[in-house]
């Protein structure tokens, strides 16, 4: 477990550390999440784990559980659906921008991604 030294910049650094666990899936959704065991980890007070923790409260990271702690923010079909939503609008501009700038060497690459995709779908219609 990493260690983080006292510096003014503390609550910040253990804040950037939490929410890459958190976003990375380390920290799992609904997983109890306590300011003792976190400053234990940090072998740091709990002032800066708690405004750490308060500021992940507030991008909807964790939620405040009342005399609990806190519990890492559950994944929710509100959160799915704006994914797909993102999705629809980024994918198509990542696929333009890839064909933009394909190469001789990536095309032949991908053709042979398409190949297996279209093998892997053609056992699945037929398992049917």
């Amino acid at each position: 477990m990493p260690t983080i030294g006292t510096d003014p910049l503390l609550a910040d650094r253990i804040f950037d550390l939490l929410k890459r666990e958190i976003i990375s899936s380390q920290q799992k959704p609904g997983q109890p999440f306590n300011e003792t065991v976190m400053a234990k980890r940090f072998k740091a007070s709990r002032t800066p784990i708690r405004e750490a923790c308060g500021r992940l409260s507030k991008e909807g990271l964790l939620v405040s559980i009342p005399n609990k702690g806190y519990l890492v923010a559950p994944i929710t079909i509100k959160d799915v659906l704006d994914n797909y939503q993102l999705r629809h609008i980024v994918e198509p501009l990542c696929a333009e921008t890839a064909a933009i700038e394909l190469d001789g060497n990536n095309l032949a690459e991908l053709e042979d991604i398409v190949r297996v995709e279209m093998a892997v779908r053609e056992i699945r219609i037929q398992l049917r």
